[in-house]
């Protein structure tokens, strides 16, 4: 949680932007999602319309990587909170689509220190093939966070279908950036092919003849991660 009400009580104002940076990079490098807080919206608790400024805060959390943008005041007290969420939504899908028009999630071209983290390296390889094969859907086969929140730190050309027996882990997965968490029964999980081609095309994801990843391996206990990546065809 990135709360700059309380960096702006421990920083001089000019810091917390960079401050809001760093720590939304940080978090990103450790698959840990990022929310961004506090004021985003403030002239909505009694106005209809944010200034432009407000505009302007909301869309920098958004290209900085942030995971979500949270609302307090505008909707807890304010005025005209369903305008408020209505407004974030907006701005924010105005920035990710700018992003995705300018490539702004590839990864192609950035320095990089090798040899790189376990993590790193499959979730960039990842988001690479979602590209170069132009993968419908990425389907992370695992019941904890772990392999989702690789999926999502990677900024993949896919979203990212989680499936979960546990309602907890679907609470949680809803603020990775690109996760869409499903329910399922733990009998599915056996057959983990089956699953991955029914819930893309159940959710309009992908159609016959269309491509698709599978990841999974990724666990609690890094020492004990076993990745593995599977290319299927609907």
């Amino acid at each position: 949680m990135v709360a700059r009400g309380d960096l702006g009580v421990e920083l001089p104002p000019e810091k917390v932007p960079v401050a809001q940076h760093e720590l939304v990079a940080r978090a990103r490098a450790k698959t840990k999602p990022s929310i961004v807080a506090t004021q985003m919206l403030d002239s909505m608790i009694s106005h209809p319309q944010p200034t432009r400024a407000e505009v302007s805060d909301v869309s920098t959390a958004v290209f900085s990587g942030a995971d979500a943008v949270m609302l307090s005041g505008e909707t807890a007290t304010g005025r005209y909170p369903l305008r408020a969420v209505a407004m974030m939504d907006r701005i924010a899908r105005q920035v990710e689509a700018h992003q995705w028009s300018e490539r702004g999630f590839a990864t192609e071209g950035r320095s990089v220190q090798v040899p790189l983290l376990l993590h790193e390296a499959i979730g960039r390889s990842t988001s690479q093939l979602s590209r170069d094969l132009k993968v419908r859907a990425i389907v992370v086969l695992s019941d904890s966070q772990a392999t989702a929140r690789v999926m999502s730190s990677a900024r993949p050309a896919a979203p990212i279908v989680a499936p979960t027996t546990s309602s907890r882990v679907m609470s949680q997965l809803t603020l990775l950036w690109g996760v869409v968490p499903v329910a399922v029964h733990a009998a599915d999980l056996g057959a983990r092919d089956v699953l991955a081609r029914r819930l893309v095309t159940e959710l309009g994801l992908a159609q016959a003849g269309q491509p698709i990843l599978t990841v999974s391996g990724f666990g609690r206990a890094p020492e004990h991660d076993a990745p593995t990546i599977t290319v299927l065809t609907v």
